[in-house]
C-alpha cells in the first residue's frame, strides 16, 4: 500500500476489521482477492500506527496488538476458537501479572511450542495481556456467551 494513512484512518481501519474473520476457507477467487487487500490494509494501518509514536489510550494500544497477532502471527478466530479451556485468558493473566511480584500460582497454559515471551516493558506486557483477553472475549461472544 503506497498511501500514507492518518492516525485516525489507521484506528478506524483497525476498529472496522477488529472482528473480521481472517480465514480464507471457502472463499471464491474474487473474495480471496478482497481478503488479500483487507489484509494489506490492516498490515499497513498497524505498521503506520506503530511507527507514528505511542497511541493515545489503552484501547488503541490493545487494538494494535490484536491486529498484529491476527495478521503477523496467524492467531485468527479459527485458531482462538480451538482454545476452549480459557487458555487465552490465563495467558493474558500471566502477562498482566508479569513483574508485579505477586505469586499468582497459575501454570502457563501452552506447551513449549508456544513459550511465554519475556523481557518486555511493563506497557508492552499489558498490551499483550489486553489483546489476549480481548481474543478470549471475542471467542466467547462467537460461542454465544452473554454479559
Amino acid at each position: 500500500m503506497n498511501s500514507i494513512l492518518t492516525k485516525e484512518e489507521c484506528i478506524r481501519i483497525l476498529r472496522l476489521y477488529s472482528h473480521w474473520n481472517t480465514s480464507q476457507q471457502g472463499y471464491t477467487d474474487e473474495e480471496s482477492e478482497l481478503f488479500d487487500e483487507r489484509r494489506k490494509l490492516i498490515i499497513s494501518a498497524t505498521k503506520q500506527l506503530l511507527s507514528t509514536g505511542t497511541p493515545e489510550n489503552g484501547v488503541e494500544i490493545i487494538a494494535i496488538e490484536r491486529a498484529r497477532q491476527k495478521v503477523s502471527e496467524g492467531y485468527t478466530e479459527g485458531h482462538d476458537d480451538a482454545h476452549v479451556a480459557g487458555e487465552l485468558a490465563v495467558a493474558g493473566a500471566f502477562y498482566a501479572m508479569e513483574s508485579t511480584g505477586i505469586d499468582h500460582g497459575l501454570d502457563w497454559p501452552f506447551d513449549e511450542n508456544f513459550p511465554r515471551e519475556k523481557g518486555h516493558s511493563r506497557l508492552r506486557q499489558l498490551q499483550i495481556a489486553g489483546a489476549l483477553i480481548a481474543a478470549e472475549i471475542d471467542r466467547r461472544l462467537r460461542f454465544g456467551d452473554k454479559l
